[in-house]
């Protein structure tokens, strides 16, 4: 729920408190991808130097840089638009390594 929320500070104490970063939900989705389709690059920091897992893959296949792309080609109308948020999944040891099977950010 941080990450929905914009809550950075208490994504950091719940990765301090050891809650997992690599736990999936039902599509196979990480809080590495949610950061991504939600653009919450300061919890994606957060995960990433926590070691979590950039090439994680959910239901279809998408790593959370994919997301991170597919949310950026969406928000291509809105003032928050940012190549930044691709960037900070590729500073946390993203490959690029092929194309996004399929979108998977949803809204």
């Amino acid at each position: 729920m941080a990450i929905f929320h914009d809550q950075g500070e208490v994504a950091g104490r719940l990765i301090s408190a050891n809650a997992s970063i690599t736990a999936k939900e039902r599509s196979q989705r990480t809080p590495l991808h949610f950061t991504a389709c939600y653009r919450q690059l300061e919890i994606a920091r957060l995960l990433l130097e926590a070691d979590a897992d950039p090439e994680a893959v959910n239901f279809l296949g998408n790593t959370a840089l994919h997301d991170a792309i597919d949310a950026l080609q969406r928000c291509f109308w809105r003032e928050e638009r940012s190549s930044s948020t691709p960037r900070v999944f590729l500073e946390g040891g993203a490959r690029l390594q092929q194309e996004a099977p399929h979108h998977s950010c949803y809204w």
